[in-house]
């Protein structure tokens, strides 16, 4: 399923027209027509009922198109989100020591012969 199909659907749901849907998709009504036929035969249901003056929802276009609109919501966020990640100044990740900890010599031991560094308790 692709997103343009999904996105075709809502539009056609909301307006009831597949004229009206394309103008809001700036593409052809035929290719909303396309883009809807072939949804509905990848779902194996009819989600448009069809007049050659009316567009209606079909009991499975009307259980469909809250999911629809919730998955276009969804990709929406998610589009925005990763172009807000573009604005925000990359993270930096501060690494340091101790003024003289590089200068201690070699670190003492414990019993065993075990070594540990000395800022190690």
């Amino acid at each position: 399923m692709e997103l343009r199909h999904v996105e075709a659907f809502v539009a056609v749901a909301e307006e009831l027209s597949f004229s009206r849907a394309a103008s809001k998709l700036r593409i052809g009504q035929p290719a909303v027509s396309r883009l809807v036929r072939s949804l509905e035969r990848e779902l194996e249901v009819v989600l448009l009922d069809r007049t050659t003056h009316r567009v209606s929802l079909s009991q499975a276009g009307r259980a469909f198109l809250p999911a629809a609109k919730a998955l276009v919501a969804q990709v929406d966020v998610a589009a925005r989100a990763a172009r807000e990640c573009l604005l925000q100044p990359p993270s930096v990740l501060g690494v340091g020591n101790r003024p003289g900890l590089a200068n201690r010599g070699p670190c003492p031991t414990r019993a065993g012969g075990r070594s540990r560094p000395a800022c190690f308790r």
